[in-house]
């Protein structure tokens, strides 16, 4: 009897009997070829796909643990596959489809994936091809990458590359467009000094002089200066080309921080951060809240009472009190006692 080309159906003869068997059994075949599968377990070797398996399935998955790439033969039918590399391996390792023709023909390469992995091949007889790929989640090992490409999907928004690489891995694009890869850092990426539109690259402890960073918004700037001598600017705030205050280090022998406003040329506030004091050239002025809002104290605190009484004021007429928080009360400093408005 004869058979249709490509997935050898019998074909139903002019003087047979019971016509409607060898039909029947063409619509089996045909439905199991466009809609069955296999799980195909793979062999530590190159294999060949049994002809009867290629040819009435249409979703294969392969299993099995390799220690390389793998070959995987197809016959030289013309015919769709639905394929799965669902083998496993470390490092991550593909199959390679072809037929008995290859390597004439060309080969498709398909890398392990997850369970929902499936890509689309054609067959034609002598070549292979990848006609939809479809691998939501491929999985590569890092090291794999170490000094290789890395592919990125087009208008992606986020990329996972804390496994990438390793030490000082670094992911680089030479110009736009590129495509990207991933390397080991160099001495000369770590040298001091801006690049692209303004990103600082700096080494491992770094000596810093002059102007080392700045934030601009709202048309001032924040700049942090790294001459880190003794009455010499290491913050600052310009306004309109104009300095406007700055922070210092002091040359005295106890070590502060002092507080310049530039334009009055008037040391404003000065840090000791050894004994946790302060020194203020102008008045202080402390949070002022009227008596029933002044919030929950710490001892030693001080605020001010809006509608506090000074003594001799009545009830309700307070105008307004320095106080401070002692043994569980916001006090006057006249009295010791409890504030009241």
């Amino acid at each position: 009897m004869g058979t249709t080309p490509n997935l050898l159906i019998t074909l139903i003869q002019a003087s047979q009997s019971q016509k409607e068997v060898t039909a029947n059994q063409a619509f089996d075949d045909l439905d199991l070829a466009l809609t069955n599968n296999v799980v195909e377990q793979m062999p530590d070797t190159h294999f060949i796909l049994p002809l009867n398996d290629a040819l009435y399935n249409m979703v294969f998955i392969f299993t099995g643990t390799l220690t390389a790439n793998r070959g995987v033969t197809l016959p030289s039918n013309k015919k769709l596959y639905i394929v799965s590399n669902q083998t496993s391996s470390s490092p991550a390792l593909s199959l390679v489809f072809g037929t008995a023709s290859s390597p004439t023909g060309r080969t498709a390469v398909i890398p392990q994936s997850a369970a929902n992995g499936y890509v689309i091949l054609y067959c034609d007889g002598l070549n292979v091809d990848v006609v939809v790929e479809g691998v939501p989640d491929l999985q590569i090992s890092a090291s794999d990458i170490v000094n290789g490409l890395l592919a990125l999907a087009v208008g992606g928004t986020a990329a996972n590359l804390s496994q990438t690489g390793g030490t000082s891995q670094v992911v680089r694009q030479s110009a736009k467009g590129a495509a990207l890869t991933v390397s080991q850092l160099a001495a000369s990426d770590l040298s001091n000094g801006t690049t692209g539109t303004g990103a600082v690259v700096l080494s491992s402890a770094p000596t810093l002089s002059g102007i080392v960073f700045i934030i601009q918004a709202g048309g001032g700037a924040m700049i942090l200066e790294g001459t880190g001598a003794a009455d010499q600017p290491f913050f600052s705030f310009n306004q309109a080309g104009v300095t406007k205050w700055a922070v210092y280090p002091s040359a005295s022998s106890t070590p502060n921080f002092i507080f310049h406003d530039q334009i009055n040329n008037l040391d404003t506030l000065t840090l000791f951060p050894s004994t946790g004091a302060a020194s203020f050239v102008g008045p202080v002025t402390p949070g002022k809240y009227t008596v029933v809002g002044l919030p929950s104290g710490v001892e030693g605190q001080h605020a001010y009472a809006t509608n506090g009484r000074k003594v001799g004021e009545g009830p309700g007429a307070g105008t307004g009190v320095p106080v401070y928080f002692s043994n569980g009360s916001w006090r006057v400093f006249s009295t010791d006692l409890a504030v009241a408005s």
